[in-house]
């Protein structure tokens, strides 16, 4: 309400300071602004909302215990050789807060020339599957786009939701795979400066379609 009195106070300031002349129409324009800045409030508050009312929604959600997936077990399904490319870091980790947990895996690999790099990953969000909701819910859009750089599609890979796409120019290139797993795991490849097929062949190494057998 401050801020919807503070609009009519700039709004009639604004007359007065245009002047005394023609003073009714100066009086409808001040009551038109006025009733439109009310209505604004009245949308902006609507969508605040609802975002509270969503954002709360998650938080029960998160008062769920859920036990993830051990790191070792995820560990494991990442490969350790990439042909041309060396293992230069890895990272395993398992947290959880107050009823919040997720596990996190993580390989990269650098090519021997030292150019290309590429970044494989799985993570189980646990008890946060409805924030998963949210890119499930993009991912049923249909996306199907390809031009001489390259191309971003949507659909599924191995019966889950996923993501790919691919762009190179000036012997560059940024490639990225994402899939969802039964809105509980998340399953990524990211890339740069790779060829598209070697990107594609060593994802589907990973076993992505032996994680939902992994939850409790």
């Amino acid at each position: 309400m401050k801020t919807f009195a503070g609009t009519i106070t700039l709004v009639f300031l604004t007359v007065l300071l245009g002047g005394c002349d023609d003073s009714g129409q100066r009086e409808e324009q001040a009551a038109a602004a006025a009733r439109a800045a009310e209505e604004k409030l009245k949308t902006g508050a609507e969508k605040a909302e609802g975002i509270i009312r969503n954002l709360s929604q998650a938080v029960e959600q998160l008062n769920n215990d859920v036990a993830t997936v051990s790191k070792d077990e995820l560990k494991k399904m990442l490969p350790v050789e990439v042909p041309g490319m060396e293992r230069t870091s890895y990272s395993a980790s398992r947290r959880g807060i107050e009823g919040f947990s997720f596990t996190h895996v993580e390989s990269e690999f650098t090519a021997d020339d030292g150019d290309g790099s590429l970044v494989l990953s799985i993570t189980d969000i646990g008890n946060v599957s409805g924030f998963a909701a949210l890119g499930l819910e993009v991912l049923d859009v249909e996306i199907d786009e390809e031009n001489q750089d390259g191309f971003k599609r949507s659909g599924s890979y191995k019966g889950f939701k996923s993501f790919q796409k691919h762009a190179s120019r000036n012997a560059r290139s940024d490639s990225e795979i994402l899939v969802f797993i039964e809105g509980r795991f998340i399953a990524k490849a990211q890339a740069r400066n790779v060829e598209w097929d070697l990107v594609a062949t060593v994802f589907d190494s990973i076993p992505i379609e032996t994680l939902p057998d992994m939850i409790d």
